[in-house]
């Protein structure tokens, strides 16, 4: 029964090392997330000063892949959460037109982003003014 028990042990043991001594391998090779997460925010206004609300901010990857979107509130701020490593291209464009008061033009930014020993959360303030745009 002892032996019984010291061969079951020792097969645990050795399977249990064995895993992670592939899980350390697999660290060493392609490196553990640091977990950083970026907090794009800031404001858009009108060519005046004036903040405009309801205008879309969204953030994709270069490949046009989309990370984010939302919608600016009263005062012209917004603030939305990525995890994307290596760049985000944020745009902010006037979807209600008309609708929501006035139309303006669509412009863009490129944020670089990087991993963060610790991980943790950074901010990017990214501010758009956008130019109106003439009635078509």
């Amino acid at each position: 029964m002892k032996q019984t028990f010291i061969r079951l042990f020792d097969k645990v043991i050795f399977k249990v090392l064995t895993l992670l001594g592939c899980t350390g391998l697999f660290a060493a090779c392609y490196g553990t997330v640091e977990g950083t997460f970026w907090e794009i925010e800031g404001k858009v206004t009108a060519p005046d000063g004036e903040p405009i609300a309801g205008i879309r901010v969204s953030a994709h990857m270069e490949d046009g892949y989309p990370l984010n979107a939302v919608c600016t509130d009263e005062d012209g701020g917004y603030s939305m959460m990525c995890d994307r490593i290596g760049g985000i291209y944020v745009k902010a464009e006037d979807v209600d037109g008309a609708e929501g008061g006035g139309c303006f033009a669509a412009d863009s930014a490129w944020v670089e982003t990087y991993p963060v020993r610790g991980g943790g959360t950074r901010a990017r303030a990214v501010n758009f003014t956008l130019s109106e745009q003439a009635d078509e």
